[in-house]
């Protein structure tokens, strides 16, 4: 495996996608916003195989790591259909569509990890991407599965904002509607369509990409106080514990080191849900109290003003 700046930048995107993943699904008990947790989850897997992919040597692991790559973008369009069918009553979908997601994924799952029908082998590039690759027979069933996802669910919830009354709710279906669509359309060119029409240079910016739409989640959390200071001052500090042990993992080459530094990541890890978890709670017993002491305040003026 050859590191490279591109890999490291891309891993580090990723944590940052991973922070994002743990402030979402820790923050709410919704199955909404946990559903749109995972949808973020699967991102993130998806961006760090791509930082593997491209420092990988081997054509086996290569063909393997771009099979995987592939599938979990058919994962990331079914689990964001999933979170469309949530809005905006916050309810699963029905017992027929998940039927159906775990059929279609199961399908997709034997396609690309048993058979060449949708990718068949890889190639070396001489490029920061390092690698290209033919499509199998049945590999414009990927393309047609993943747009027709995100049409659906986005006209659905398109729609659901035209309908929706309640100016709040109104609001938050408009940012996530803004988020997904503006965050998905540039990956979606970079590492879906140009590859199929035979362009792999530009593979490794897909997931670089994605920083439009961290900008967009984080302007959204900042300017509509979707998530506490605090929070975000935390986990900045945790996201550059894990950079920082990520980068000295991928560069060691003694194996007993590397599972040292893994083992020492993996604690971090907890140790940092841990904190936010805690820090989440103290938040919301403050913002109770907070709340108990203004309506304590106006009774009190209101008593006042009788006597």
């Amino acid at each position: 495996m050859t590191i490279s700046i591109y890999s490291i930048l891309i891993w580090t995107i990723s944590l940052m996608v991973a922070g994002l993943t743990i402030l979402t699904y820790i923050s709410t008990q919704k199955v909404s916003g946990r559903s749109f947790g995972f949808c973020i989850f699967c991102v993130c897997i998806w961006m760090t195989g791509i930082g593997f992919l491209i420092s990988a040597n081997n054509y086996e692991i290569a063909t393997f790591l771009n099979r995987f790559i592939y599938f979990i973008c058919s994962l990331i369009a079914t689990s964001f259909l999933y979170f469309f069918f949530t809005l905006p009553k916050d309810n699963p979908p029905t017992k027929h569509i998940l039927i159906l997601l775990a059929i279609l994924e199961i399908i997709l799952f034997y396609l690309f990890f048993f058979t060449n029908l949708m990718v068949h082998d890889v190639f070396k590039l001489d490029s920061i991407s390092a690698w290209g690759w033919h499509f199998g027979t049945l590999s414009f069933l990927f393309e047609i599965f993943f747009l027709v996802s995100f049409v659906i669910g986005l006209t659905k919830m398109f729609n659901e904002y035209k309908k929706c009354k309640d100016v709040s709710s109104k609001n938050h279906i408009k940012y996530l509607f803004l988020i997904i669509l503006f965050g998905s359309i540039p990956p979606f060119f970079i590492s879906i369509i140009f590859p199929q029409l035979g362009y792999f240079d530009l593979n490794w910016l897909g997931p670089i990409s994605t920083i439009f739409w961290i900008s967009i989640m984080t302007y959204s959390i900042i300017q509509h106080r979707l998530f506490n200071i605090k929070i975000i001052t935390i986990e900045i500090a945790i996201f550059m514990l894990w950079i920082i042990l990520l980068i000295r993992i991928c560069s060691m080459e003694d194996i007993h080191s590397i599972i040292e530094e893994i083992c020492l990541l993996i604690i971090s890890i907890v140790f940092g849900i841990l904190l936010i978890r805690g820090t989440l709670h103290e938040i919301d017993q403050n913002e109770h109290f907070e709340r108990l002491t203004d309506e304590l305040h106006r009774a009190y003026i209101e008593l006042q003003k009788k006597n």
